[in-house]
């Protein structure tokens, strides 16, 4: 089994390789921390000497000691003071494109600046976070490690949740801070803000998506501006990994979730396309019921898709049913031409027949 896993591990290496070979997007540089890419790839910028982060749709404080994040705003909207992770301490940090990253002592964090303005706060085992809310924002009771927030004055709402054990999040009495404590094991912590809608009156649709991401069978979520050189912003959730590349009107997923499954990707790009072609590992993928079926891949067989079109962009939901890693191409029949075999799709299908190979003969050997 040890090396079927080598073989898998490797098969995955090899499909990032080859996604390599692909014509690349053009790197989105530093960004000014002002206009996003349509429909909703924010720019950072990192003040290295303040520690201040600056997006499109974000803006904290990354201090050394003091705290993980700090005056953490959304949508101009405050929602935490500090939050802190115990025995933390920054080291490396970073901000490229959308996507912010601090490792430290017990805890690394990731933010994406997109309209989720997803925090991604892994912990070490026998660690505790705490978010402080900012002024204005109340949390709900918590159930299953989740709960949700609201905002005096606002139709923002926003949600937290950690993939713990089912009591590690906890609301203070005072309800002032939030608590998660990684007990034994290294867990992860998320928040992520929903929708600009009254609560209970936001569109099924982001109310689906919310759900999906919450409850771990979304995988990743995918926003890609129309343009290539306006970038794609990636947030994955658990344990999943993602590598996108990206032409004028064709896309291309590397996504692999371990032995976690089934799951379910979320792409979101600009309304205007009357279909898409989907392929997953070589083979078409069926068009589901709706939005919601794609988002749930428990009870699917093979590989579904579903095209919804919003106001602000269009969302295509493909569900994963097999665990493992898997390419999935993803091409916009309005705008692209048809499928050919150019030099880097062969590349692709030259490095998977190479794992394939490789993983037979490690099974005979075995």
């Amino acid at each position: 089994m040890q090396r079927l896993r080598a073989a898998a591990s490797a098969a995955f290496a090899l499909v990032l390789a080859a996604c390599a070979l692909l014509p690349l997007a053009a790197a989105d540089g530093e960004g000014d921390g002002t206009d996003p890419a349509p429909p909703g790839v924010g720019h950072f910028t990192l003040n290295a000497t303040t520690s201040q982060v600056i997006g499109s749709y974000v803006k904290f404080r990354a201090p050394e000691t003091e705290a993980v994040l700090a005056d953490f705003e959304a949508h101009g909207i405050p929602y935490f003071h500090v939050i802190s992770v115990t025995g933390y301490e920054r080291g490396e940090f970073d901000a490229h494109g959308s996507v912010f990253t601090a490792n430290g002592r017990s805890a690394s964090v990731q933010v994406n600046d997109n309209p989720g303005a997803v925090i991604k706060l892994n912990l070490l085992a026998n660690t505790t976070a705490t978010f402080s809310l900012a002024a204005g924002v109340h949390a709900g009771a918590p159930q299953n490690s989740q709960l949700n927030l609201t905002v005096e004055g606002s139709n923002r709402s926003a949600s937290a949740w950690a993939t713990c054990d089912e009591h590690a999040l906890e609301l203070s009495a005072d309800g002032a801070s939030i608590t998660v404590s990684a007990g034994s094991g290294s867990c992860k912590a998320y928040f992520r803000v929903g929708e600009d809608a009254p609560a209970g009156q936001g569109t099924t649709e982001e109310g689906a998506i919310s759900t999906a991401a919450e409850s771990g069978r979304l995988a990743a979520e995918v926003y890609v501006a129309r343009d290539p050189q306006g970038g794609e912003d990636v947030t994955t959730y658990g344990d999943a990994v993602a590598v996108i590349s990206h032409t004028p009107g064709r896309l291309v997923v590397a996504v692999d979730a371990g032995n976690r499954g089934p799951i379910s990707l979320l792409v979101r790009f600009l309304p205007g396309s009357n279909g898409v072609d989907v392929t997953v590992d070589g083979k078409p993928a069926v068009q589901s019921s709706g939005l919601e079926d794609s988002l749930n891949p428990q009870d699917d067989l093979v590989p579904e898709y579903n095209l919804t079109q919003t106001p602000g962009s269009s969302l295509l939901a493909i569900s994963l049913p097999q665990p493992g890693s898997h390419l999935i191409e993803i091409q916009d029949l309005v705008v692209a031409p048809a499928r050919d075999l150019s030099p880097s799709y062969v590349g692709v299908g030259i490095a998977l027949a190479v794992v394939a190979a490789a993983a037979v003969l490690l099974f005979r050997r075995r």
